[in-house]
């Protein structure tokens, strides 16, 4: 009796220290996720500003730019208002002293100005735009206040320096705000749109945060690579590439890219609830926002204008950011094959995993429907959460990242809620293997990678290299080595191919949340499931007792 109460006791006692054990395994995997996601998000960091009197003349100074900002954006100056008659002398007075050849290009509807830097060379011209008109009841100084002084401080550091080898145009567009007028008329009626080789458009849907390159024109491979060799690469993707072609948006770009002209678009999105209202205006601007406007300007101007403004056109690329590395990119045609390669690798470890028993159809058909009601879970509860927001700050028409000083809880409360979600339907799967939910988890992310690869080729990357790793990871956590099987080695297999699925997700996640509001978090958080359907059955083999 008192033998066999010892070794109850015992085995009691290990069980209880294994579940221990486990849980803090769950606890280090939790901790390292969310470092990760902060880790992430250090892509999107602002550049620090310096009083005007420490920055060298050849160098872009946000404080220098300011005090333009704070003549312009006094009030609103709508087109064919006398506010913006006054500023526009300002403009024209300002690139005078500079010594530029200016001109007015005066229609019926609007009045543009150019000024024109020469170029040591003969290349074609590298072409900086802005509008400088704003809605009726706004100042704009983020929409589009920041690009025009941006690029007045950008063309007097060109003059203080060396001159790029290409001349270096400058259109402050009227009339963008009824329709790109300005633009059109440029494009279709003015001399000089004949002379540009390359486009640069800066313009803003909110006053703060990163300034993103979210547009390119068609064929942008040679643009992305010299982008990324210009300087600190800015914060782009091809997945806003692809997904901004399907939404109504326009800019001044639009004009410039539907005539076949090269470039690249620009422009802020955190503050959203400040666009084309009267709240945007000097006091709520970001002076760090303007500062990496105007250095991505002007590293820009200067590496397309001594390159002579225009790369040979080629392909389109995949392109996106990691923390601590360059751009990463490749040719857009090898999305394709690599799907294909993935597909096959995960037909051959499920095929492996019948044959070994360790899988069976009925098993990952199970993991794959899990991972589907959990979607469904997610969406349906943050747009009640949402909903719910939205109710709280009394009906508001917009509620994004920093709106208010409660809009951040709201975020992190629906992340928690699409966690519970996901989780919940995972408990419901109880009586599936680990191993057959996490491959059933896999056939969902591969079904997304070959949707976004037909369709959307430019976000494939965000399914194909977690999706690759996991798939490595999940034939060691199935194979021969029992020590991934316990609780060190199964962690050690989530966190390979999750925190490469957190790096990619998080910051677009955010700023996607920032630019589109809490209204379409019931299809931005569905990451959230995405990343819990590989994870959650891990937790499984780390808390059950180890023989």
């Amino acid at each position: 009796m008192v033998d066999v109460g010892l070794h109850k006791g015992v085995t009691a006692g290990a069980s209880a220290g294994v579940k221990l054990a486990g849980a803090g395994w769950i606890i280090l995997t939790v901790a390292a996720l969310v470092l990760s996601a902060w880790l992430s998000l250090g892509a999107l960091a602002l550049p620090a500003t310096r009083p005007a009197q420490e920055v060298p003349l050849t160098q872009f100074s946000a404080a220098r730019a300011m005090d333009h900002l704070k003549i312009i954006a006094q009030r609103p100056h709508p087109s064919g208002s006398a506010e913006l008659a006054q500023v526009r002398e300002y403009l024209l007075a300002q690139l005078g002293s500079l010594g530029l050849q200016t001109e007015v290009q005066q229609t019926k509807v609007v009045t543009n100005i150019l000024a024109r830097m020469k170029g040591t060379g003969s290349g074609k011209a590298v072409l900086l735009v802005g509008h400088y008109d704003t809605v009726p009841h706004s100042p704009g100084a983020g929409d589009d206040g920041m690009a025009v002084v941006s690029m007045l401080e950008t063309l007097r550091a060109l003059k203080a320096g060396t001159p790029p080898s290409s001349d270096v145009i400058a259109l402050f567009t009227d009339g963008e705000e009824l329709g790109l007028v300005g633009a059109k008329a440029f494009v279709y009626n003015h001399p000089w749109s004949k002379d540009v080789g390359l486009v640069l458009n800066f313009d803003a849907r909110g006053n703060r945060g990163p300034v993103l390159m979210f547009e390119t024109s068609e064929h942008n491979e040679l643009l992305i690579d010299n982008m990324a060799e210009s300087g600190p690469p800015p914060f782009a993707n091809s997945m806003m590439r692809d997904a901004y072609k399907l939404l109504p948006n326009d800019t001044d770009f639009t004009v410039f890219r539907d005539a076949g002209y090269a470039g690249l678009n620009f422009a802020p999105v955190n503050g959203f609830s400040f666009y084309h209202s009267p709240g945007d205006s000097l006091e709520n601007v970001s002076d760090r926002t303007l500062q990496q406007m105007g250095s991505y300007m002007l590293a820009l101007a200067q590496h397309f204008g001594n390159l002579g403004a225009t790369p040979a056109a080629k392909g389109d690329a995949v392109y996106f950011n990691v923390p601590g590395m360059a751009l990463v990119r490749y040719r857009e045609v090898w999305v394709l094959p690599l799907t294909v390669a993935i597909v096959l690798l995960f037909a051959a470890i499920v095929v492996i995993g019948w044959r070994k028993k360790t899988l069976s159809p009925a098993g990952v058909g199970a993991g794959l429907l899990s991972l589907l009601l959990s979607l469904l879970a997610v969406a349906a509860i943050t747009a009640i959460g949402s909903w719910l927001a939205y109710t709280l700050e009394g009906g508001a028409g917009v509620i994004a990242l920093g709106d208010t000083p409660r809009t951040n809880l709201y975020v992190l409360g629906l992340v928690v809620l699409a966690v519970a979600a996901t989780a919940a339907v995972y408990a419901g799967f109880g009586w599936v293997r680990a191993e057959e939910l996490v491959a059933g988890a896999l056939a969902g992310w591969l079904l997304l990678l070959v949707f976004t690869s037909v369709f959307l080729p430019g976000g494939s990357y965000l399914f194909t290299w977690p999706l690759l790793i996991a798939l490595a990871a999940f034939a060691i956590w199935t194979g021969p080595w029992k020590m991934w099987r316990r609780s060190a080695g199964s962690v050690a297999v989530v966190l390979a191919f999750a925190i490469p699925t957190v790096i990619l997700f998080v910051p677009l996640v955010y700023l996607l949340i920032s630019a589109l509001t809490l209204k379409m978090t019931s299809i931005l958080l569905l990451p959230v499931a995405l990343l819990l359907g590989l994870i959650l059955p891990h937790f499984k083999t780390t808390t059950a007792t180890q023989r």
